[in-house]
């Protein structure tokens, strides 16, 4: 074959592997599509630690967007609380703002979740184009971006510092891509100004996994600009200040403090049978990540491409060192909380960083990126030798990734009806004032703070919330919840408040709070305001 017989040949290859990518793309990302206006949400369970992430989305996007937010709003009133408290980044707000603004709850939330999975098909097919895929390599890195695991684990939690893993690919591609062009001139402007807000959101959101994810640099066929990557560096670092000061000033000391060596709690380390599952953990055992075995497959026929195999045998090294440091000191034998101590010898300086890079499964998110990388250039590989019981075995492994998270798509246990209670209904055409939902129930007062946002809330995020619970009308809402006898405020007292409306709805009180406790918290509310009226079976309203 003649040099311009070969050239077309490889055009044409060329030409059908971007076909061949963009369909399995677009198939990669409709499992994200029907979550826009999906009637149900999608997480693990309708309590506070799954609630509070939603609606701390949704008091940040409006918050960003100056919209009816009034300055004490969600649970603040009457003392003001920081807004960073519990929380460290906002990066992943800042990016789905928008859709805080245009959809109600909870077609907001499903549309970030969708947002997430999109985003991570995408940031890893780009990665993989940077690294020189063109066809199908490119495909399966979206596949595997768009079906990665440990991510909706995370999606299922309502985490979002482990879900948007396409942003750290993203920014590494974006770095990767400012390489001189042929004359030698530098990259254009916009090069350096993309790769420097898309790095800065990277590094705000969570910034061990831009760490971690760098060795996939290795591969780069072509050796970027250095001062290109050193202006988008510098940019980087100004517009991602503020989001690193804001960590820090919530968790630097938490970081600083981590103890002695311990087991990781369940969820946070793998398993040693899910260093390389080949069947869906059961529905139930959701809550820990793991690596597909047929990713490992496919990055193992990376070693085909004789041109970069000692880097590619380097970054397969690093991801194996990801995956047995995910194990966490305590390795477990068996994919269920049994754990048998073996590393207690660990030294105190590795323990610290395993603890630090641990959590939220970001060494097996790493570890994921890392072979589907491999596993890009090895499908890409066997694509352009015309291979194609390679190319099909490859296929077969791009979608075993598929197969670990359909059980969690398809659980009907893990899609939860989330419309308005019916304190929300009444707020919607209620005159305007300071609301008390009793009793102290964060995931009912977060699910009615979601469907109506605008309402100030008298509720402090914690019921132990001292300065506010100084003042009389405070005091006696919180001995309501807990059922302490104590005497009823003044006029003047709920007018310190500005109170408006009372509800009451016994459904919230702890299963352990006897029946005859809940109508004594009716009965205190009726001897100072009167009757109330009833919105619904057992849930009342007072007007103050």
């Amino acid at each position: 074959m003649t040099r311009l017989q070969r050239s077309d040949a490889d055009l044409a290859t060329a030409r059908s592997g971007r076909w061949f990518a963009l369909v399995a793309l677009i198939g990669a990302c409709a499992a994200a599509l029907p979550w826009v206006r999906h009637p149900l949400a999608f997480m693990r369970a309708t309590c506070p630690d799954v609630f509070r992430t939603p609606w701390y989305h949704d008091r940040m996007a409006r918050h960003w967007a100056v919209l009816n937010l009034h300055p004490d709003s969600g649970f603040d009133h009457p003392v003001t609380q920081r807004a960073v408290d519990g929380f460290s980044t906002v990066a992943d707000v800042l990016l789905t703002a928008p859709l805080t603004w245009i959809l109600p709850w909870p077609a907001q939330w499903t549309a970030a979740q969708s947002a997430a999975i999109l985003a991570n098909a995408f940031g890893l097919a780009w990665l993989a184009r940077v690294l020189g895929c063109r066809g199908p390599g490119i495909a399966f890195a979206g596949f595997a971006g768009a079906w990665l695991q440990p991510a909706w684990i995370e999606l299922l939690a309502g985490k979002p510092q482990g879900v948007l893993i396409g942003l750290y690919a993203a920014a590494l591609a974006a770095f990767l891509s400012l390489v001189p062009h042929d004359d030698g001139s530098e990259p254009r402007a916009w090069r350096i100004a993309l790769a420097s807000i898309v790095a800065a959101l990277a590094l705000g959101n969570h910034p061990p996994l831009v760490v971690l994810v760098a060795p996939v640099a290795l591969l780069a066929p072509r050796r970027p600009s250095g001062p290109a990557v050193a202006m988008a560096a510098m940019g980087t670092l100004l517009l991602a200040a503020p989001f690193l000061a804001r960590m820090w000033f919530v968790y630097g000391g938490k970081i600083l403090r981590i103890g002695p060596p311990r087991c990781l709690d369940w969820g946070q380390a793998l398993a040693v049978a899910d260093l390389a599952r080949v069947v869906p953990q059961p529905v139930d055992s959701a809550s820990g990540a793991c690596l597909s075995a047929g990713l490992w497959l496919a990055a193992g026929m990376a070693l085909i491409e004789s041109g970069r195999r000692r880097r590619v045998a380097a970054l397969a090294g690093v991801a194996v060192l990801y995956a047995l440091a995910a194990l966490g000191s305590c390795p477990r034998l068996l994919p269920d909380p049994f754990v048998k101590p073996l590393f207690e010898w660990t030294p105190a300086p590795v323990h610290w960083l395993q603890q630090l890079l641990n959590q939220t499964s970001r060494l097996s998110i790493a570890a994921w990126v890392l072979l589907a990388m491999l596993g890009s250039l090895g499908l890409e590989a066997a694509f352009r030798r015309r291979n194609r019981a390679r190319c099909v075995l490859a296929a077969v492994a791009g979608m075993h990734p598929v197969l670990l998270v359909l059980p969690l798509v398809l659980g009907a246990r893990q899609w939860h009806p989330v419309g308005p209670p019916a304190t929300a209904r009444f707020l919607a055409s209620a005159a305007p004032g300071v609301v008390a939902e009793l009793p102290w129930d964060q995931a009912g007062q977060f699910l009615s703070a979601l469907h109506q946002p605008d309402r100030i809330r008298v509720n402090p995020r914690s019921k132990l919330q001292e300065a506010a619970r100084l003042l009389p009308a405070v005091a006696w809402l919180d001995s309501l919840s807990t059922c302490t006898p104590m005497a009823p405020p003044t006029a003047r007292d709920l007018d310190e408040i500005e109170l408006r409306w009372i509800f009451l709805d016994p459904d919230r009180f702890p299963d352990d709070v006897p029946p005859a406790c809940r109508q004594k918290a009716r009965g205190r509310i009726e001897d100072l305001l009167g009757p109330p009226l009833k919105l619904e079976e057992e849930v009342w309203v007072w007007k103050v």
